[in-house]
């Protein structure tokens, strides 16, 4: 679960019963108590401000993933530059870090244009790509977006598709988006219900 407490961003950490995987949920909706999932750890990010938009990725993951990969988008008025911040959060904390608080620093940063903010968000599931839909409220122009983190290095961040090469569509028809971070593949839907897909 993933919150904003005192200008601070949350990440509460529970654990789900065993038998929930063994049970057919398809057709019905499972309610949970408390007690069933029991508090396991809660982060407390870095102060964030009041203005700030918060994007986990969408992509199924199989197994057993040790780390929550997290962008958070801050705003600190239309005529100042945003802020981007990326983190990597551990999902299985050490056993000292149970029903206690912990502190961990972004591992990325970089701005953002003046005037915008994010319309539609995909993290990668390692957090290590990302894609966006950028919208600029004086221009109503919209723009897709690209961003690489590697560990250790700084944030390379770049329009999705060079200006030189114009998209086969106009970026504010875009209604949603999809990211396959391993392949690079972006899925965009349009309001008319064309589908493109984009490789970078």
């Amino acid at each position: 679960m993933i919150g904003v407490r005192n200008d601070a961003l949350v990440i509460r950490i529970h654990g789900l019963p065993a038998d929930l995987y063994l049970k057919d949920t398809s057709s019905d909706a499972t309610m949970l108590s408390s007690e069933q999932c029991p508090l396991l750890a809660e982060s407390v990010l870095s102060r964030v401000s009041r203005l700030c938009e918060f994007y986990i990725s969408t992509e199924p993951v199989y197994g057993h993933p040790s780390r929550l990969s997290l962008i958070v988008f801050h705003s600190f008025g239309e005529h100042i530059k945003g802020v981007a911040d990326v983190y990597q959060v551990p999902i299985h904390p050490a056993q000292g870090d149970r029903q206690g608080d912990s502190k961990f620093s972004r591992t990325h940063s970089f701005k953002t244009a003046i005037g915008t903010r994010p319309e539609i968000v995909c993290m990668g599931k390692t957090g290590y790509r990302a894609v966006w839909l950028d919208h600029e409220w004086e221009s109503d122009e919209c723009k897709l977006w690209k961003a690489t983190f590697r560990p250790g290095d700084a944030a390379v961040v770049n329009l999705l598709v060079p200006s030189h090469h114009p998209l086969p569509f106009e970026a504010h028809t875009i209604a949603s988006l999809s990211f396959e971070e391993a392949t690079g593949r972006v899925c965009v839907g349009l309001r008319t219900g064309a589908v493109y897909i984009l490789e970078f």
